[in-house]
């Protein structure tokens, strides 16, 4: 006999429920400590990217590379051009050919970022292809 009650076990099984991010909540925690991080006061600023940062690795979680490139590493503050860093494009090869070129971002505190920038400027990260639906 053939059991066509869908509580049976084997449907159950079939029955493939929508995925949940796991940790959602402290991804929202993360989201929101970012985006105060962007306001002007730059105590409490710097304070929520710090604050960001230990939840991250608290609950171990991975945070896209595009929100730690907008984070100094030295004094957590929210980098915004001309004001909290300033952009320069840096060619210290022998070469002065444009494949070596790159960019380096100078925080206020002295810390230096330093981004390959001449082989492909229209280079994109994975997180930022797979945001825009490219596949390569």
């Amino acid at each position: 006999m053939a059991n066509n009650d869908p509580s049976s076990s084997k449907q159950l099984k079939k029955l493939k429920l929508p995925r949940q991010t796991p940790k959602r909540d402290q991804y929202a925690r993360i989201s929101y400590l970012y985006q105060a991080s962007a306001s002007s006061n730059g105590i409490l600023s710097r304070m929520y990217s710090r604050q960001m940062d230990l939840v991250a690795k608290k609950t171990v979680l991975k945070v896209s590379p595009t929100i730690k490139r907008t984070i100094c590493k030295t004094c957590n503050r929210h980098l915004k051009p001309g004001v909290t860093y300033s952009p320069e494009i840096v060619n210290e090869s022998k070469k002065t050919d444009a494949k070596n070129d790159i960019l380096q971002l100078q925080c206020i505190c002295g810390q230096i970022k330093r981004f390959p920038y001449g082989k492909d400027p229209n280079y994109k990260t994975y997180h930022e292809r797979s945001l825009m639906g490219w596949n390569h």
